[in-house]
């Protein structure tokens, strides 16, 4: 069971709002926007949540899109023994990390939508990596990464934007992942800007592709943006 206090608001069920919030406890996500939802801004500002077992702390399903998410200094954290990432954003929604600390055995994971982090924002995984799994309907870092970028298979376009003074840290800051094979001619963008306070990135980032599917063949393609690009190792 999972415990929270603090304030909370709604309108019409599609804004919902938690502020200074405290969920500590054991769920099959936390916090999050479930399967085929549509039209809901969620915002959590200032919240602590701890999923002390195995699953995520906040999610968006794989079937929900058009939401919004937005986590606004917030505490995040798993620390169960499983590996699954503490935040996983799987929908074709739009998604912003500003500010705050998210820590995990991997601490976010995105496969499909729109991600910004900024505002110095910490995403801290474990120190040991481990390898990813091809999974089309759920999560596939299992740890050792702060950001791990895996478009789903068949996904429409995810772009992600990494902004200065951000820290990805763990065996890998950046892991971008190309298992599944997605649809030929979508675009995969991941800009990491580095214009006054670098992105502190771990290790320099990993590239993880399979021999048979995504980059291995060419059905799309990654591009970065700034000086970062050139830290970004293929293997």
């Amino acid at each position: 069971s999972a415990a929270a206090s603090g304030t909370g608001s709604g309108s019409a069920a599609t804004n919902v709002t938690l502020k200074n919030v405290t969920i500590k406890g054991g769920a099959s996500g936390l916090v999050g926007i479930g399967k085929s939802v549509s039209g809901v801004t969620l915002t959590l500002e200032n919240c602590i949540l701890d999923n002390t077992t195995s699953d995520f702390a906040v999610f968006a399903n794989g079937l929900s899109t058009g939401n919004t998410v937005n986590l606004i200094n917030c505490t995040i954290s798993n620390s169960g023994t499983a590996k699954e990432p503490t935040v996983y954003f799987a929908g074709a929604n739009t998604y912003t990390i500003n500010g705050g600390t998210i820590t995990g055995a991997t601490a976010v994971e995105v496969r499909k939508g729109s991600l910004n982090v900024l505002g110095g924002a910490v995403l801290s995984g474990s120190t040991t990596y481990t390898t990813p799994v091809m999974n089309g309907k759920g999560s596939t870092s299992k740890g050792g990464v702060g950001l791990c970028v895996h478009p789903h298979a068949g996904s429409a376009n995810t772009n992600v934007t990494v902004q200065s003074g951000v820290t990805l840290s763990g065996a890998y800051g950046l892991d971008l992942v190309s298992l599944d094979t997605p649809n030929t001619n979508t675009t995969h963008t991941v800009n990491l800007y580095t214009t006054g306070t670098v992105v502190n990135m771990a290790n320099g980032g990993k590239w993880t592709t399979s021999s048979t599917t995504g980059a291995a063949n060419a059905t799309y393609t990654w591009e970065y943006t700034g000086d970062q690009r050139a830290s970004v190792v293929a293997e």
